[in-house]
């Protein structure tokens, strides 16, 4: 018992005490005291830590009953405002893209103006974006007027003139239009991006085949965008589709928004 009391006054019941403990090494020594550091840190860390809450209640206990009331009547506004946000965005009709517009134009065959017969089949489409991208079309129709048939005469199969075509309207590629490279389409009709050939439709007015009149100002537009991009001119040109010239009332469109092929 005599020994067992003097390991305890001398200490020995505290192996992990650090760097004054005679019995451990020297890196038992440094883990130790490490740890104690860490322990210590920890314990000032919770021992200080704040109550979240207790700012806005040393805010609030200044203020008359009518202020806080008024204060929670202004946060459920927020959340109701903020909960009509979401339901109206959710609801909101999701934005279609020009090539998915010119996909539907194409498939749905909106307003075609020309007619593209590689027997048996029939392509019904449209003169303005034809030309636009391609020089083949450009020198095929650039003679033809109204609502025209069109003979392809040069060898190619079905699928892939209508990969070339749904291309044309939507820059989508296939396998099929991979390995036309070496023919006249080709050659002719993947150069520029969708975007570039409607921007200059947009700015110099090439094959336009409709002028929107608003009051003295005179637009002149592409059936087929308007069309591909707006429910209100496909119905309007479905009703009045051979007219040129389209007289458009500033209550039924406002003239700002007329600026849309």
């Amino acid at each position: 018992m005599g020994a067992n009391l003097s390991d305890v006054s001398n200490g020995g019941g505290s192996r992990g005490g650090g760097l004054n403990n005679p019995d451990c090494t020297q890196d038992d020594c440094f883990i130790n005291a490490a740890r104690e550091r860490k322990k210590k840190w920890w314990r000032r860390r919770t021992s200080r830590s704040t109550d979240p809450g207790r700012p806005l209640r040393e805010i609030l206990s200044s203020w008359t009953i009518g202020e806080v009331y008024a204060l929670m009547q202004e946060y459920d506004m927020m959340t109701k405002e903020k909960e009509l946000y979401i339901q109206s965005e959710s609801a909101r009709p999701r934005i279609q893209t020009i090539r998915s517009d010119l996909a539907d134009l194409l498939d749905f065959k909106w307003n075609s103006d020309v007619n593209l017969y590689l027997t048996p089949a029939i392509f019904p489409a449209h003169r303005a974006i034809l030309m636009q991208r391609s020089k083949y079309f450009r020198s095929l129709l650039h003679h033809q007027n109204g609502i025209v048939n069109v003979n392809i005469e040069d060898p190619v199969d079905i699928p892939t003139f209508s990969s070339f075509i749904r291309y044309l309207y939507t820059e989508e590629s296939s396998a099929e239009l991979d390995n036309f490279a070496d023919t006249i389409f080709g050659h002719n009709g993947r150069s520029r991006s969708l975007e570039v050939d409607l921007r200059e439709l947009l700015q110099t007015a090439k094959y336009s085949d409709v002028v929107l009149v608003v009051g003295d100002e005179h637009i002149p537009c592409h059936k087929a965008v308007l069309a591909a991009r707006s429910a209100f001119f496909r119905s309007l040109f479905q009703r009045r589709g051979n007219s040129k010239n389209l007289v458009l009332d500033e209550t039924v469109i406002p003239k700002r928004y007329t600026r849309v092929s």
